[in-house]
């Protein structure tokens, strides 16, 4: 009999909500996103108990997410900042508010404030999924295939794999 496999050890986005799902966290990069930096500031901004806040941002920290450094500005304050591995999330970030946008709030005449290019002060683009040579792609474009992590117990695990071939 094949050992189990549960979702976590194989499932990137299992493996990712593990880490971002709870909705704190996010807040919490949007804030970061939005040029929050210090810890009164994030509890200012959403209002959240200071010691949930304490726990996420030390879990952020941990992930890599953010880095904690002491403040230029004041040697005194301890201020929060996103790494390499927490700017790649802005398309997630993007992604989630124009959702939101779409199907949340009714649509762009009832936002209170949008994300706009710096330069032009225009609204983004819609964040599209593009194949390789750009086209745009929809969930009916795309299968699963296995990758090269692939074994045995995962494709038995996941349907999708097992059509794959």
């Amino acid at each position: 009999m094949p050992k189990r496999v549960s979702a976590p050890d194989y499932c990137v986005i299992s493996r990712t909500m593990d880490v971002l799902g709870e909705q704190w966290t996010m807040l919490i990069v949007r804030d970061a996103f939005f040029g929050v930096r210090n810890f009164d500031d994030f509890q200012k901004s959403l209002g959240i108990a200071r010691n949930v806040l304490s726990d996420r941002l030390g879990k952020l920290v941990e992930e890599g997410i953010l880095t904690r450094r002491v403040s230029e500005a004041d040697r005194r304050r301890v201020e929060y900042r996103l790494t390499d591995k927490g700017r790649d999330l802005f398309p997630l970030i993007i992604t989630l508010a124009q959702w939101g946008q779409r199907w949340m709030v009714g649509g762009e005449e009832a936002l209170p404030f949008f994300i706009a290019e710096r330069i032009t002060g225009e609204p983004l683009a819609p964040v599209e999924v593009r194949s390789h040579d750009g086209r745009p792609l929809t969930s009916r474009d795309t299968i699963v295939v296995p990758g090269p992590g692939i074994t045995d117990e995962i494709r038995a695990a996941v349907p999708a794999l097992r059509r794959a071939g």
